[in-house]
């Protein structure tokens, strides 16, 4: 995950604080999707979305986001993290 295992989103909520400012996420029936702006090389690495289900094996799908390349500070970066 990108910082070693952080919650970033439950539902609807942005729980982390480092990422209060810059993350939105966007839920539908038919999943959710968390939208980081303004991203950094440090927010690349591995996102994990789960559902919240009882049992051993809750569904998951992991997203492997890279930031490539170098960008100006002017600019901004987003990253779309789809989650059926």
């Amino acid at each position: 995950m990108a910082q070693d295992h952080i919650i970033i989103v439950m539902g609807d909520r942005i729980l982390a604080p480092a990422y209060a400012k810059r993350a939105n996420v966007t839920v539908t029936e038919s999943g959710s999707t968390l939208v980081i702006s303004s991203a950094k090389a440090e927010d690349a690495g591995e996102y994990k979305c789960s559902v919240a289900l009882d049992g051993d094996s809750p569904p998951e799908i992991v997203h492997i986001v890279s930031i490539l390349g170098w960008f100006s500070p002017n600019h901004s970066i987003i990253l779309s993290i789809p989650c059926p």
